[in-house]
This record gives C-alpha cells, structure tokens and sequence, in this order.
C-alpha cells in the first residue's frame, strides 16, 4: 500500500493526457466503445491505484515464461518509483487493438499506456473482470 505521502508525491508529477490525435481501433480497425467509455474514467488516481495493485499481487500471477526482472510486480515498483521522481502522462488509455507497432501486432487485450518524462513508454495489459487490474507489463 502507498502512504499518502508517496502518493501525493506522484500524483503531482502528473502531467496530464496525451493522445488527442490518434483513435482507438479494435483488431479489425473499429473504434470501440470500451475505448470511449474506460478513456473519460482513466484519472491519475486509477492510473496510480491500479500500478500500486499490480506491485502488491504475488509473484506468481505474473505471464508464464517472464523473468523476475521483467515480472510485472517487478516493473510496477519500479514504474512507481520512477513515477514518484519525474513527470509521467497517459499515452493512451485503456483500449483494445490500436495500431501496433514495427515490432508487433495490435494487442487484442484491454491496455493502456503511459511514459514517464526522459524514460521509455510502458505498455499495461489488463483484464477487465472481476474488476480492472493489470496483468502484464511492458517495456515500450
């Protein structure tokens, strides 16, 4: 669990939404009404909580065949440690499908995604029910 203090230290280094620009497509290039409804509901605040989630679930809920070092509890303590010390925004928040990249497909699954000032972008796999947690992270 975070303190208030730490939390607080976080939630002002948020700087804000970032992805005005691009659309929130499904794997057959679709928009999805799940991107349209989860988008307004992603505040800085869920963004902390969920990340804070992810470092508190065991070790083994992690994706089979992952590292420790690229476990998601791992990278959840660190993304809030790097969270706590520089500026972070929402790239993209939580959607299906999207636009992929040079190195993969679109991922099916709902994510979201976030960069921290001067760092790489991470890429938070979720699932949906019974609530929305994250599942996977990864380096962007």
């Amino acid at each position: 669990m975070l303190s208030p203090a730490i939390r607080n230290q976080i939630l002002a280094n948020f700087e804000g939404k970032r992805n005005a620009q691009r659309p929130y497509l499904n794997a057959e290039g679709e928009n999805t009404s799940i991107s349209d409804y989860l988008y307004q509901k992603l505040t800085a605040e869920m963004v902390i909580d969920l990340i804070a989630d992810a470092n508190q679930r065991p070790m083994g809920y992690s994706i089979p065949g992952e590292t420790p070092e690229d476990s998601r509890k791992y990278l959840a303590g660190t993304l809030l440690d790097s969270m706590r010390g520089k500026g972070w925004f929402v790239t993209a928040g939580i959607h299906e499908g999207g636009v992929g990249s040079a190195k993969h497909d679109p991922d099916p699954n709902p994510h979201f995604n976030l960069k921290i000032t001067g760092v790489k972008q991470y890429h938070m796999v979720c699932k949906l029910e019974p609530r929305v947690h994250i599942i996977q992270i990864k380096k962007g």
